[in-house]
């Protein structure tokens, strides 16, 4: 996927251990999207919830809002979510 992300231009990608601190990014707007792989729910879910409060969009890999998983997208709802839906 990383290589996938050279095409659109991506400044930075960070990867860390730590679901929460990616949630308190993104809320700070210091990052724009969240890209979720195999999380587990407690390890998601308070952020996800906050998150959707604040307007993010959020959806699983194909773009749909009502899903069951544990892979999904969260953004700050402009177009970096539609391009990361054609990476993932």
């Amino acid at each position: 996927m990383v290589k996938k992300l050279d095409n659109y231009k991506v400044k930075r990608i960070l990867t860390n251990w730590s679901v929460a601190l990616d949630f308190c990014l993104f809320s700070s707007g210091k990052i724009e999207a969240i890209v979720h792989v195999n999380s587990e729910l407690y390890d998601h879910v308070a952020g996800r919830l906050i998150a959707e409060e604040a307007g993010a969009k959020i959806t699983d890999f194909k773009g749909k809002k009502e899903f069951e998983g544990r892979k999904f997208l969260v953004s700050n709802g402009t177009g970096i979510h539609e391009k990361l839906l054609k990476v993932v």
